[in-house]
């Protein structure tokens, strides 16, 4: 990332990391955030309601046909062989979007 990221440029990450070194972002000003779906609510932020307002737009936007999931594949049932099977599909290589497990 430290490598990728112009002068004053912005990572912003949706995974953790147990040990990070951003070190090498200071030389270039850059900025680290994390976004996570569920820090307003968490800690009861002046702006949680602005997460009810992304989720409704991004509702609508599906419900238009504007936004897709890249869901491809779904498994029914929520049991170790489907997990097997999951991990099976994605690690051979050939598929494209997400493999889904319902309950």
């Amino acid at each position: 990332m430290a490598e990728l990221v112009g002068p004053e440029g912005v990572i912003c990450s949706i995974l953790g990391a147990a040990r990070l070194d951003v070190g090498k972002l200071m030389g270039k000003s850059a900025t680290l955030a994390w976004e996570l779906m569920f820090t307003r609510s968490s800690f009861e932020t002046p702006d949680m309601i602005e997460q009810h307002h992304i989720l409704a737009r991004v509702a609508a936007l599906v419900d238009a046909g504007r936004l897709r999931t890249t869901v491809r594949e779904t498994l029914d049932g929520f049991t170790a062989e489907n997990h097997r099977e999951a991990h099976r599909r994605v690690e051979g290589g050939k598929m494209i979007g997400k493999v889904a497990i319902t309950y």
